[in-house]
């Protein structure tokens, strides 16, 4: 969809700052507008006609989601979904690559671009594109509170793949077992 360029302002619909916040890749008006409608109110969204500028906004904004077009002038955009996944900063952020050429080749080249990256094909229902960006959002905070474990478990003295003590957290809870056991005048035994 390779409408002529149109300078949009971001614009910013709806919501308090705990919304997510939604980047729009879409160089055809309609469509923009269509997406707009249907995340009205429950994103902040915003919204760029541009493949470059939308990869400047993705890296200067770190928006919770990215829907984009797989035809954008000035970078194509799995050309825009591979420079995100280069990069440690955008790597993570999930992408809805939209588009109104359903070919095979297209939908398997844009889904192995890693994890986080879904498809819809235009045109679509309003209800479907909602779900997949609920279901995006919610497998991304999902990864958050996995690392969130981890690091905790990391700070707490334990491996954080297997949950067992890890040489830190062993040699605290022995001291810890040595100190009780001189306060209650036990003996303490550690076995290999």
């Amino acid at each position: 969809a390779t409408a002529a360029r149109v300078p949009v302002a971001p614009e910013a619909t709806g919501g308090s700052a705990q919304t997510p916040r939604v980047l729009l890749l879409e160089d055809d008006a309609e469509t923009a507008a269509l997406v707009s409608r249907t995340l009205r109110g429950r994103y902040r969204l915003e919204t760029v006609r541009d493949g470059r500028e939308g990869l400047a906004r993705a890296r200067a904004a770190a928006p919770d989601i990215i829907l984009l077009d797989a035809f954008l002038p000035g970078m194509d955009g799995l050309d825009v979904v591979a420079a995100l996944r280069a990069s440690a900063d955008t790597a993570a952020i999930p992408v809805v690559l939209i588009s109104s050429h359903p070919a095979l080749s297209e939908k398997l080249q844009a889904l192995q671009l890693g994890t986080g990256v879904d498809y819809q094909g235009k045109p679509f229902q309003p209800v479907e594109l909602r779900a997949r960006v609920e279901r995006a959002l919610q497998l991304r905070e999902a990864e958050r509170a996995v690392e969130r474990s981890r690091l905790l478990l990391r700070h707490a003295g334990r491996d954080p793949s297997t949950g067992l003590l890890d040489r830190e957290g062993l040699a605290g809870r022995v001291v810890e077992e040595f100190a009780r056991a001189q306060r209650h005048g036990r003996k303490l035994a550690l076995v290999r």
